[in-house]
């Protein structure tokens, strides 16, 4: 329920809004190193909007038709660009600024806002947060309600005005102009969502129960995918990593259109969230055109309870639409297939792709910029649980294996979150390629991807209906994705203690790294940043091993790990997974997981940048080049490291490390 303080009245006709500290919030990121206090002169503050405030402006303006003027005690101008640049412009009738404030008794005029907007004082209404706006309503006879500032009240959204039923006939669809549906399908289980696949012919069930679907593949090798470009977002960006950035107004046109396309069209709605934990916790409304990627998202993302449901209001909407596709000459994209994330509305597209790993990687991304405002740390990796509840990371562990131990509980597959005293599995799901699930060769994982729910993507079927896991597509990555529930043992609270153990896996078949090798924090932060691997075309560097999209620096992220390792004190390894090793590897990576497991000792292991677990090792020539080219290519980073990470490089470069010196 709305609390009865934020409701608007419907006989309403105008809404004056205050501006500093209500609807525009002090850009903290700008400004780090000015007191807010010492900010008197409201024009020379960066500003940007408060949660929420597009949802408000488009609803009350863009649905119901109300009018919406700003009164302030700051320049015109100056809210006149702010207001420009954030693209509500428009959607206001006019700009009071400090001119029409009154000079003896300071109170805003209100009296000749409502002459020249033609209302009387009981058909307005004024949002503000400070005495000066009430003193002003209570002169001038307005209605009015009072939010918290910005500065005390920070988690504070203007959704919370929003009279919205989710659950209702037409979903709260409006908040988007998504109107004229021929059906909407909303918060199928899993039964209804395989029933609507196969009598569509999505699909097919396999034997067991799990749904196979094919889909066309990619025209374009790698998808161009933006994020837009807007004052609250752009100085934070990695422009030059995975996003693009993408003008506003394109934005705008390219949404037009989809509108269009959505008219007399069936589509699948699936209210969910991410996080397990307080801080990590993001509701999420994703809609989509077939049922087999509503399945997808049910299996992936973690499902509303029915008292959920019913206070669900979405924190971002994604929508996947493999049939809408771009004009890349009329929309200014590279290709028909794109995503765009458009951070300030708040809602992802997808569009002429049929991968359905794209709404995963796009939900990642924006929570690799939202997170880390919260604290939270995003991470890509595969987590387990030991019998004392010890938490151990898996960096790069393609296979699984590592982290699926009979002796150990199942806790995240991919993203994860974390906190200063806590670490959050941000799914519910798990996709994993079928190569290498034959029962014979993994059977916890063979069993999860022949039960009922699970999805087979892309997957060759025999006669039987059954996996023919000896098929071209299977060997060339079909995938099956299933909820972790699938997985016996499987942790489901997605909640647990820092982790004690993090292990970071590389492929060096040369074996010029060690099996297995002890890593300090800054060793640790700058190995996952380096990203190393020795593959088919070469030595290659992926930063995170290629586990992004990320939106922010790599080197930023890699700075903020460091400091939760550090604080965490978390035991940190290099494993090598190199080919006719992967027996011993494992051996030993069973044993490090387990309860007061200690390093192997007498080892001579030393790499590049590691401190040793035993007795130091005479490098050979091909390490020490090694070890300079891959203290070469971190300087690349080093202007943007924190200065433990850069005095460890430094150290490194001057060859003070066993692969340099």
């Amino acid at each position: 329920m709305i609390p009865q303080e934020f409701r608007i009245p419907p006989h309403k006709k105008l809404i004056i809004l205050d501006a500093h500290d209500t609807i525009f919030k002090r850009d903290l990121s700008r400004q780090a190193d000015a007191p807010l206090e010492a900010a008197e002169d409201k024009d020379k503050v960066a500003w940007v909007l408060r949660e929420g405030f597009l949802n408000f402006i488009d609803y009350f303006h863009g649905v119901l038709g109300l009018r919406i003027v700003i009164s302030s005690d700051g320049g015109k101008q100056k809210l006149t660009e702010i207001s420009r640049r954030f693209g509500i412009f428009k959607s206001l009738e006019k700009i009071y600024g400090s001119d029409h404030m009154d000079p003896d008794t300071y109170l805003k005029r209100l009296d000749l806002i409502l002459q020249e907007m033609g209302v009387a004082a009981a058909e307005a209404l004024f949002i503000g947060d400070g005495p000066i706006d009430g003193k002003s309503c209570e002169h001038y006879g307005v209605d009015w309600i009072q939010v918290p500032n910005t500065i005390e009240g920070r988690e504070f959204s203007f959704n919370r005005f929003l009279h919205l039923d989710f659950t209702a006939q037409n979903h709260g669809l409006e908040l988007q102009k998504i109107v004229n549906l021929k059906e909407v399908h909303y918060n199928l289980s899993t039964p209804e969502l395989i029933e609507h696949c196969v009598a569509k012919g999505e699909g097919s069930l396999a034997h067991l129960g799990p749904l196979a679907v094919s889909f066309p593949a990619a025209t374009e090798a790698r998808l161009v995918q933006y994020i837009v470009k807007e004052p609250s977002c752009e100085a934070e960006i990695d422009w030059a990593g995975e996003f693009q950035p993408f003008a506003m107004e394109n934005f705008e046109q390219l949404y037009l259109r989809l509108l269009a396309f959505l008219q007399d069209r069936e589509i699948y709605i699936q209210d969910c969230r991410t996080g397990a934990g307080p801080k990590s916790e993001v509701p999420l409304r994703i809609l989509t055109q077939n049922a087999w990627h509503s399945l997808f998202v049910r299996n992936m993302f973690l499902q509303l309870s029915t008292q959920a449901q019913r206070d669900f209001f979405p924190e971002y909407t994604l929508m996947c639409l493999p049939g809408f596709q771009a004009i890349p000459e009329y929309d200014l994209v590279a290709s028909k297939s794109f995503v765009v994330i458009n951070l300030l509305k708040k809602l992802v597209i997808i569009g002429g792709d049929w991968n359905p790993n794209r709404m995963r990687e796009a939900i990642f991304a924006v929570l690799s910029v939202i997170l880390p405002a919260d604290d939270v740390i995003p991470l890509r990796c595969t987590s387990n649980l030991n019998a004392a509840g010890e938490l151990n990371l898996h960096f790069n562990d393609a296979t699984r294996l590592a982290a699926l131990s009979p002796d150990l509980r199942y806790f995240g597959d991919d993203a994860h979150g974390w906190g200063r005293d806590a670490f959050f599995n941000m799914e519910w799901g798990v996709l994993m390629p079928l190569k290498g699930l034959s029962k014979e060769q993994n059977p916890i994982l063979n069993k999860a991807a022949r039960n009922f729910g699970t999805l087979l993507l892309q997957c060759q079927l025999d006669e039987h209906r059954r996996i023919d896991w000896d098929s071209p597509l299977v060997q060339a990555g079909a995938m099956a994705g299933f909820p972790i529930t699938h997985l016996a043992g499987a942790e489901r609270s997605g909640q647990a203690a820092p982790p004690l153990r993090l292990f970071c896996y590389l492929h060096d078949p040369k074996l010029r790294f060690p099996l297995l090798s002890l890593l300090s924090a800054e060793e640790a932060a700058l190995h996952l940043l380096l990203g190393f691997q020795q593959g088919p075309q070469g030595t290659e560097f992926l930063p995170f091993f290629g586990n992004r999209p990320f939106t922010l620096a790599p080197a930023k992220y890699a700075g903020l790990l460091y400091e939760r390792i550090l604080r965490a004190k978390t035991q940190c390894y290099l494993v090598n997974q190199a080919a006719g090793t992967a027996a011993e590897v494992r051996s030993q990576m069973e044993h490090l997981q387990l309860p007061g497991a200690e390093p192997p000792p007498g080892q001579p292991l030393n790499c590049l940048l590691c401190s040793p677990l035993g007795p130091a090792c005479q490098p050979q020539p091909a390490q020490v080049e090694l070890g300079r080219q891959l203290v070469a290519h971190l300087q690349g980073y080093a202007e943007n490291l924190p200065y433990e990470l850069r005095k460890r490089l430094r150290s490194a470069a001057e060859g003070n490390s066993s692969f340099t010196s």
